[in-house]
């Protein structure tokens, strides 16, 4: 999901990202904020944490629905300051991201929030509106398709993050692409049998 704020693309690459293993790396030493409250983000926020001289997680309710576990790892590092009840309202900068506008949705009260990077784990959307009534999805738009990638319709299989499975990386999606792959050619085989 993108940033629901009208700048989030001029700021797109500028200092709003959405992959922090891909872009971490360029905010060494610097102040980085994440937004989310689930496990994505704030694992994503643990991950930041060796290169962030300060890291702001900023969540738009008054908990964290993340894992009890990854929290407290969170909550150890003494440079992470947990923003509970915060909405970013704006973004700022010349260029490059700046500051954040936030909104304290418990006393309405605004600060402007400096900050180099910006990472955004706010959920995903699926791209499988194209599937709708052609294969079975959850309801959050996934593909329903066990660890052999069959959908519910035969010699149709589904690999990579459209798929409902638990672990969404580049390496299980290329995993997925293989088994498809291999089973979707044994399948038309058998039909070349029959």
């Amino acid at each position: 999901r993108k940033l629901p704020l009208a700048e989030e693309a001029k700021y797109s690459g500028r200092g709003v990202h959405y992959c922090e293993l891909c872009d971490g790396h360029m905010y060494q030493d610097k102040v980085i904020a994440v937004m989310g409250g689930g496990n994505a983000a704030v694992d994503a926020a643990n991950f930041l944490t060796k290169y962030a001289s300060k890291l702001y997680l900023i969540q738009r309710s008054g908990s964290l629905r993340a894992d009890e576990i990854s929290q407290q790892r969170l909550r150890a590092h003494a440079n992470v300051e947990i923003l509970l009840n915060a909405e970013i309202e704006a973004l700022q900068g010349d260029g490059h991201l700046e500051a954040l506008e936030l909104l304290d949705k418990v006393s309405g009260e605004k600060q402007s929030l400096p900050v180099d990077g910006l990472f955004v784990n706010i959920g995903v959307v699926p791209n499988t509106s194209l599937f709708e009534g052609v294969v079975e999805l959850d309801r959050d738009g996934r593909i329903l398709a066990g660890e052999d990638c069959q959908t519910n319709v035969p010699g149709v299989y589904a690999a990579g993050d459209v798929r409902v499975k638990p672990v969404r990386q580049l390496t299980t999606a290329a995993a997925d692409g293989t088994v498809a792959a291999l089973l979707a050619e044994k399948y038309l085989e058998k039909l070349k049998e029959a």
